[in-house]
């Protein structure tokens, strides 16, 4: 049996299933006193992994009033899932499979699903590939146009991406490229999002993804042209939806927003003041804010 793990309040069991093609995907899986509530499933960002989400996922599974069970997953590659020998498989269709699959191994008929960035992408997949499975989500800074500069810019992390020698360089690194778009962070926030993005090992950061997904966005340039998912979007259209925007995010325009919220008029809008791309969904403030949505829409 998966061993529980504790921090904090929240407790959780690392857990694994085989995909179709065979990769071991891990996921994390919080539990709640109180079963029957429809659950949560958040879907990290490209290069990121299930440790974006421990903050929120304590919030939930041990909430006073409505406790719910949260799942998250690492995509292969990521995280403590393992790697894809084919870099060609590193892609959203696929991520998308890898999660429908994860619902059914952990007996997931319904979800509330939190989606940051390529998360949201896939949650937009899905709500055309499965209609029934999404009873409300969150897109956190992401949308249907994604902003090529913003890509370029990921990219440029991505490439030169070096596991840390100590976790002061890792807080180093992380302060310098974020700076742009968390330029109100204190020491505190940046050690927070060092670990969040590296994993420990022994006492050390280790780099949380797999070099060869590189390969997948080596080609963007500023002449790339990325297919709109507006057709995907729209199939959310039947559920209660949020979409967070960091003040600061090159990812995710003012215009695209706009244009979300003229084809959905019920759409939530928030902005994450003081943020860039993507907002920490472990500050109070969003939080709450997740937490009032989902609370209100799902049972």
């Amino acid at each position: 049996m998966p061993e529980t793990r504790t921090a904090g309040n929240g407790a959780w069991r690392d857990r694994t299933f085989r995909t179709f093609d065979g990769l071991q995907i891990h996921y994390r899986d919080y539990a709640a006193e109180i079963r029957e509530r429809t659950p949560l499933l958040c879907l990290p960002g490209l290069s990121r992994s299930t440790q974006d989400f421990h903050d929120l996922a304590v919030h939930f599974s041990t909430h006073k009033h409505r406790p719910r069970r949260v799942v998250v997953m690492d995509y292969r590659g990521r995280g403590l899932s393992e790697h894809d020998s084919n870099a060609a498989n590193y892609r959203i269709d696929i991520e998308m499979n890898d999660m429908l699959h994860l619902t059914t191994v952990a007996g997931i008929e319904h979800a509330g699903i939190v989606g940051t960035s390529r998360g949201g992408m896939i949650a937009m997949l899905a709500a055309a590939a499965r209609p029934s499975l999404i009873k409300a989500t969150v897109l956190n800074d992401v949308g249907p146009v994604i902003e090529v500069a913003g890509l370029l810019r990921i990219k440029q992390i991505v490439a030169s991406e070096v596991a840390p020698v100590t976790w002061n360089d890792a807080i180093d690194r992380v302060r310098l490229t974020g700076t742009p778009q968390y330029p109100l962070f204190t020491d505190e926030d940046w050690e927070k999002l060092a670990r969040m993005t590296y994993r420990d090992e022994g006492g050390r950061p280790v780099r949380n993804f797999d070099p060869k997904l590189y390969e997948t966005i080596a080609h963007l340039n500023m002449d790339t042209v990325l297919p709109p998912l507006w057709a995907q979007f729209d199939a959310l259209g039947r559920v209660p939806a949020m979409v967070i925007r960091g003040e600061h995010s090159d990812i995710l325009s003012k215009e695209t927003v706009k244009a979300m919220a003229q084809r959905m008029p019920t759409l939530e809008v928030v902005e994450a003041a003081d943020q860039g791309h993507a907002p920490l969904l472990c500050f109070q403030k969003l939080l709450q804010k997740v937490s009032a949505f989902f609370n209100t829409h799902l049972d």
